[in-house]
């Protein structure tokens, strides 16, 4: 069979692709091999948090891969030119996809620097120890950890799954089929002073940003973040009249400061 210029472009796109979905696979082997003990024994501290997003950037790749392989088959009542656009629209769905997985990618590996690596390595013991003992008491399936990562802000930030927008998202991504990908963040993210480095014991403000996660999965008859802010308004007008309405609004930082009490 004679390979056309239709089948030269479309292969072109499926080359790349490979290469992605080779470098998710060894990435995600180096940072099993990573996760060990000093004896060598597997540790597993990480493989829930690789995994889900491994399996968000393999799922996505599969649906690009189904797409080539669709262009690929319907490819002889196309154009050239029709061909070689619909490519340059997979390839920027491919480049995307680089982009978002490298949005995680690059947290992780900190881990593998030798200034940094240790402060993160140390967040990651500290915020585990907040995080894991309020779903083993209730007896809940215990989600992904947040993971910790050094960032330039000033204080430490408590990233959730629907503060989506920190993976950038061009609209031709979202409202194509990688629509679903991505749509929340796979685990919730905390990011870290630079200062966090050179002065470890910062690392107690864990406590405070682990209180921030764990308020969305209290049960409840209604939102408990709603409820607990409701009490803090009764309790504080109870003190002094107008108060409630001042005191409610940092109802969320009042229980993540509690959080931080009980748990440090």
């Amino acid at each position: 069979m004679n390979t056309t210029a239709k089948d030269l472009r479309i292969n072109q796109s499926l080359c790349e692709l490979t290469r992605l979905r080779a470098a998710l696979k060894k990435w995600r082997e180096d940072r099993k091999a990573a996760d060990r003990h000093e004896s060598g024994e597997y540790r597993g501290q990480y493989q829930t948090q690789i995994g889900v997003i491994a399996d968000e950037v393999g799922a996505a790749a599969g649906v690009i891969e189904d797409g080539l392989a669709q262009l690929t088959k319907g490819s002889g009542d196309r154009t050239v030119a029709a061909v070689y656009q619909e490519c340059a629209r997979t390839d920027r769905k491919i480049i995307w996809l680089w982009r978002a997985w490298d949005f995680f990618r690059e947290k992780f590996d900190q881990r593998d620097l030798p200034v940094i690596g240790p402060a993160v390595r140390a967040a990651d013991e500290v915020l585990w120890s907040c995080y894991k003992p309020f779903y083993k008491g209730m007896g809940m399936p215990l989600p992904p950890a947040p993971l910790p990562y050094v960032e330039f802000t000033y204080t430490p930030v408590a990233v959730k799954p629907d503060q989506v927008s920190h993976v950038e998202k061009e609209e031709e991504i979202d409202e194509g089929p990688l629509q679903k990908f991505f749509a929340r963040l796979p685990l919730p993210l905390l990011q870290l002073p630079p200062t966090a480095v050179s002065t470890p014991w910062a690392h107690v403000l864990i406590g405070h940003e682990a209180g921030h996660f764990i308020q969305g999965s209290i049960p409840a008859n209604e939102d408990f973040r709603k409820v607990f802010r409701e009490q803090v308004g009764v309790a504080a007008e109870s003190v002094s009249k107008g108060a409630g309405t001042v005191w409610s609004k940092w109802a969320a930082e009042i229980f993540a400061d509690m959080y931080s009490v009980i748990t440090m």
